[in-house]
C-alpha cells in the first residue's frame, strides 16, 4: 500500500477497480490447517465495497485449483465493507496449505475503489472484467505487476513457529531480482531455513523508495515500524536494512521539488535506526541491523558539495558497525557485497546492472550469510 500526497511527478500511476475481479497470489511462508485474510483501505478516501472474496491454491497463469476454491466470510458474511483507513479480517478458512506452496485471493470490487498500489509485488497478479471470483480459469485477464488491498495472510494451526520480519526497501522487497522467480533474499532464507528443518516464517516488509524519515513511497519506515514490525502477530526476529532511499532519493527529491527540506542526515537516519532498535527490544525481539549497500554508479550517486551522500552513507555504516544502538547483530552487507576492487561499487557478480539492487546471486549472498543459529 502507499500514502497519498508524496512526490506526484516521481511515482509510477496508481490503479483505480470497477467492476472488475482482481486475483492475487501470495507465498506461504509456514504450513497450517486454516487462512485468516485481512483486506485493507488504509488510503483509501471512499468506503471499500467487496461483495466476494474466494480463496483457492494457485496454478500457472492466474488459474486456481477449482476443488479448493473456498468463500471466505467475514463476520460470516460474504461481502464487507471497509471504511477508509481501515481494515477487515476475515473468519477463519479451511484450507491446507504447506511452506513455500502459493494461493490465490480473488477479490469482486464492483464500485470504484479509488487510486492505489503496493507497487512493486515482485508477483504476477491478475485483473479480469466482470465477477471472475469463483472462475478456475479467467477469462480475458491481464498481468499486474502490483498489489492491492491485502497487507497479509495469516496461517493458523497449533503449533507456534519463529517468524522474522524483514524491515527494508526495494533492496529488501526484492527489486533486481526476476519477477515470480522468488528469488529474494527472504525466500531463499526461508528455503534455508526449511530445508534445516526449522519452523521459521520470514516475511518481507520491504517498500521499494521507502525512507525512514520522510514519506513518499509509502509511509516512512519510523512511522511504519510500528505496525509492518511491533504489531505483526508472534514476531520473534527483525532484520533492519533502511536508509540509502533518505540519502538517494533525498538528493533527488530535492532537485525536483526545489526543496530543501528533502535533504536527510546521517545523524537523522541514525536517530531512527536507534529509537526502532529500542522499541523492538523492549518488546523482546532480536534485533539484527545491516549496513547500507555500496551505490556508485546509480542514478542518485553524490559525493560531493552541496550534498555528499556518500559520506552520509559511511557516517551510517560507521554508526551501525558500532552498534551503539544494542542491536543483536550487525550485518554487514556492505562488506558482503562491495567489490574489493572499488568498495564503492557493487561486486559485479552481484549487481542487477542499476548499481544499487543485488541481483539474484547478490541476494543468495546476503540469505547464505545469515546465521541460523542467531535466528533461534
Amino acid at each position: 500500500m502507499t500514502e497519498p500526497g508524496g512526490v506526484p511527478a516521481l511515482v509510477p500511476a496508481l490503479q483505480e477497480f470497477q467492476a472488475q475481479t482482481l486475483r492475487q497470489v501470495a507465498r506461504m511462508a509456514v504450513s497450517g490447517d486454516a487462512l485468516r485474510i485481512t483486506l485493507s483501505n488504509q488510503y483509501g478516501t471512499e468506503a471499500l465495497v467487496v461483495p466476494k472474496v474466494r480463496v483457492a491454491r494457485a496454478l500457472a497463469a492466474g488459474a486456481v485449483d477449482a476443488s479448493s476454491d473456498t468463500a471466505v466470510l467475514f463476520n460470516g458474511q460474504a461481502s464487507v465493507t471497509i471504511a477508509p483507513g481501515a481494515e477487515a479480517t476475515s473468519d477463519a478458512v479451511a484450507l491446507r496449505v504447506e511452506n513455500g506452496t502459493d494461493v490465490s485471493v480473488s477479490l469482486y470490487l464492483p464500485r470504484a475503489t479509488g487510486r492505489t498500489a503496493h507497487r512493486y509485488s515482485d508477483r504476477t497478479n491478475y485483473l479480469a472484467a466482470g465477477d471472475q471470483a469463483g472462475a478456475g480459469t479467467l477469462t480475458g485477464a491481464q498481468p499486474l505487476a502490483s498489489a492491492f488491498f491485502m497487507p497479509r495472510i495469516e496461517v493458523l494451526r497449533s503449533a507456534t513457529p519463529r517468524v522474522v520480519v524483514a524491515f527494508g526497501d526495494s533492496i529488501t522487497e526484492g527489486f533486481g531480482t526476476a519477477l515470480d522467480s522468488q528469488q529474494r533474499w527472504t525466500d531463499q532464507l526461508r528455503l534455508r531455513l526449511a530445508q534445516a528443518g526449522r519452523d521459521t516464517a520470514v516475511l518481507n516488509a520491504g517498500i521499494a523508495g521507502n525512507r525512514w524519515v520522510l514519506g513518499a513511497l509509502g509511509p516512512a519506515g519510523a512511522s511504519r515500524f510500528a505496525r509492518d514490525v511491533l504489531q505483526v502477530r508472534g514476531v520473534t526476529h527483525v532484520v533492519i536494512h533502511l536508509g540509502i532511499n533518505d540519502i538517494g532519493n533525498g538528493w533527488s527529491y530535492s532537485r525536483v521539488l526545489g526543496d530543501a527540506a528533502q535533504l536527510v542526515t546521517a545523524q537523522q537516519i541514525t536517530a531512527a535506526i536507534r529509537t526502532a532498535v529500542q522499541a523492538a527490544k523492549a518488546q523482546g525481539l532480536k534485533v539484527y541491523v545491516a549496513t547500507l549497500l555500496p551505490y556508485r554508479g546509480c542514478a542518485y550517486y553524490t559525493d560531493a558539495a552541496p550534498y555528499n551522500g556518500e559520506a552520509e552513507r559511511q557516517a551510517v555504516n560507521a554508526f551501525i558497525r558500532a552498534n551503539t544502538a544494542g542491536a543483536d547483530g550487525v550485518l554487514d552487507w556492505d562488506l558482503l557485497l562491495r567489490d574489493p576492487a572499488d568498495p564503492l561499487w557493487l561486486r559485479p557478480a552481484f549487481d542487477s546492472g542499476d548499481h544499487l539492487h543485488p541481483n539474484a546471486a547478490g541476494h543468495a549472498a546476503i540469505a547464505n550469510a545469515l546465521d541460523l543459529i542467531t535466528l533461534n
